[in-house]
């Protein structure tokens, strides 16, 4: 099962400005808001680093986080841990055409799991 996450992708860059979205679009911003803390972590972690490339990390470990969600489905995690699927994200940089293929268990695998744990529940 892939995932695809690409280059200059509108929802991660409304994530960086969230504030901003959840005003003009409540519904959108409520959607990419699931993400936030993706973006909150890029922020603690890398302090220093440029905001595009804050952008690309997020829209790597976004797609990378949507296989952390996939196995919370009991079927999915059931049928990877006996090897009948395996989860892949895929980056399509749009502007050079290359693709990066991360496995569930890659180098961002650490990272999602340290996400995940100081997730906060979406505000009601």
């Amino acid at each position: 099962m892939i995932v695809c996450g690409h280059s200059n992708c509108g929802g991660c860059a409304a994530i960086r400005k969230l504030d901003e979205y959840k005003k003009d679009l409540p519904y959108t911003g409520e959607w990419i808001s699931q993400s936030v803390s993706i973006s909150n972590y890029i922020d603690l972690k890398y302090p220093e680093m440029k905001e595009e490339d804050k952008v690309i990390m997020l829209e790597k470990l976004n797609a990378v986080q949507q296989l952390d969600n996939l196995m919370t489905y009991d079927f999915v995690r059931q049928r990877v841990e006996s090897g009948e699927l395996n989860l892949q994200a895929y980056y399509y940089d749009i502007g050079t055409g290359s693709i990066s293929v991360y496995n569930y268990d890659s180098v961002f695998s650490d990272m999602i799991e340290e996400i995940t744990k100081t997730r906060k529940p979406l505000e009601e």
